[in-house]
């Protein structure tokens, strides 16, 4: 029997600023007899405990990701690496040859770009606006939208750029409890109320979570016990409100080692 893990998440960089977020599909072959039930708008970003690892324990830490029903996970691209130019092409072979990717995100945590260059953000909006279109002509199943880093919207006052660049079929956020300084600031009931002013935020329509985390480690303020009960009011949020929500993924399978903060 199949056990199927949802959504590979790949963020393509242009130029340091432009990201591409692509959600796809993932089969995975194994000998449980007992039928798994996933939820495609749920994910985990998969990681193995450390960054030295071989093919066999890659494949572990994916099946164990499987068995929580998840429906997604998030990969990343470096797009400045693999193409700097033709984001039309580049990405047309990519939807093409991947049948299965349903979501593309274009420009991750803009917000940081844009708050010191306004005078880039019409720019912005025309390189949207095409790549939108041209893509939709031969792909109009493939939801496009931008992300912002929530925490830093909030931190730094900048609202006013989730209105004015929230383009596309969706807005998707990423959400670490954070201060400017990256130490975690508040305790989970705070941060499940950041999570419900997405919904003000973006009224007209739905939103994602594509990267949600707490972190555990001392460094920053954190510990397990605050992680897990964040844990549980962020998928309290997710379940009042999943019919406005695209997707909802945690970040991240494994905490990264002692001393790095998310």
């Amino acid at each position: 029997m199949n056990k199927k893990l949802v959504g590979v998440i790949g963020a393509i960089i242009a130029a340091a600023v432009i990201t591409i977020i692509v959600v796809l599909t993932v089969d995975f072959e194994n000998n449980n007899t007992i039928p798994l039930t996933t939820n495609p708008n749920l994910g985990l970003v998969v990681n193995t405990p450390t960054s030295a690892t071989t093919l066999e324990e890659l494949n572990r830490v994916y099946e164990q990701a499987a068995t929580t029903g998840v429906g997604r996970n998030n990969f990343y691209m470096f797009w400045n690496i693999l193409e700097p130019d033709n984001t039309v092409r580049v990405l047309d072979v990519v939807l093409s040859r991947y049948n299965i990717i349903d979501t593309v995100i274009i420009g991750a945590e803009i917000e940081e770009h844009f708050r010191y260059n306004e005078g880039g953000v019409e720019n912005y909006k025309h390189f949207f606006n095409i790549v939108y279109e041209k893509i939709k002509q031969k792909h109009p199943d493939v939801k496009i939208g931008s992300s912002f880093a929530l925490h830093a919207i909030f931190n730094k006052n900048l609202e006013n750029l989730v209105s004015e660049l929230g383009m596309g079929d969706f807005v998707a956020f990423s959400y670490f409890p954070v201060d400017s300084l990256n130490d975690i600031a508040k305790t989970p009931y705070e941060a499940q109320t950041d999570l419900e002013k997405i919904l003000d935020l973006v009224p007209d329509k739905k939103v994602a979570l594509f990267e949600i985390s707490w972190s555990t480690s001392e460094f920053v303020n954190g510990n397990e016990q605050d992680q897990v009960e964040f844990l549980k009011t962020a998928y309290d949020f997710y379940r009042k409100n999943k019919s406005q929500i695209e997707f909802f993924t945690w970040y991240r399978q494994y905490d990264r080692p002692e001393g790095v903060s998310l």
